[in-house]
């Protein structure tokens, strides 16, 4: 709840700071809630993306420590708890879901639930479209009595294979996406330093007709370039 107050209240504040800029009326901004909202939720998307991004990269340790573990002849069940020591390394096994639903697949296994079922029940507490095809990858295989340890290493390579291609198009894009943020602040600076250091000249902008038109046609460009900006640096596999 604190976080999607704070998140409402950067938007407003930064949506009265672009009123004051492009029209010197503080008071539009009263208009600007509808637009609040869509932000915020945008906002929401991206964190959750990039918690899911975070989670692939998780799964990606557990798909390699898991191959090793069944490689050097333990049976899955054994494996997955050597793959919870593993991750629980790198990761806080007090506050990372991940690491958090892999205790309790281990957990489940301890008290005699199959692990088909348990691998079923740890994916569908994730958004993941790759742990879900795995775990039921691994239910079919079980059931069916096949090469356990075959199937795993394919998929596994496969599954791990997309997602670091996914972290390469990351690691291309990541200075594109810092410089188109820079480039969406330089209007602003821009009209910052001309609204402080020429007044004057401003004051026609704000207070005539044609220039009240000019500055809303500036708005929407730059509000109609910034989405394109962050949708083109949006890239899913």
């Amino acid at each position: 709840m604190l976080v999607k107050f704070f998140r409402y209240f950067v938007t407003i504040f930064c949506l009265t700071l672009l009123c004051e800029l492009f029209f010197d009326r503080m008071w539009l901004i009263s208009f600007t809630w509808p637009a609040a909202y869509f932000i915020v939720k945008k906002w929401s998307e991206t964190q959750l993306a990039a918690k899911r991004r975070m989670v692939r990269d998780q799964f990606k340790m557990f798909l390699y420590s898991l191959s090793t573990s069944l490689s050097a002849g333990k049976s899955l069940e054994n494996s997955l708890q050597d793959v919870q020591l593993d991750l629980s390394r790198y990761y806080p096994a007090d506050s990372d879901l991940f690491i958090i639903e892999l205790l309790k697949l281990n957990i489940k296994l301890q008290n005699g639930l199959t692990v088909e079922h348990a691998m079923v029940q740890f994916a569908e507490q994730f958004d993941s479209l790759e742990i879900q095809k795995f775990c039921h990858l691994i239910r079919s295989v079980k059931r069916q009595s096949g090469d356990l340890l075959s199937v795993i290493r394919t998929a596994s390579q496969v599954i791990a294979e997309k997602i670091e291609v996914e972290q390469e198009i990351q690691v291309i894009t990541a200075q594109k996406k810092f410089e188109s943020r820079v480039m969406m602040l330089i209007p602003v600076i821009f009209l910052a330093l001309m609204k402080s250091t020429s007044a004057e000249y401003m004051y026609v902008l704000y207070y005539s007709t044609s220039g009240i038109i000019i500055m809303l046609i500036a708005l929407f460009v730059f509000l109609f370039s910034a989405h394109n900006l962050n949708k083109n640096m949006s890239i899913e596999l």
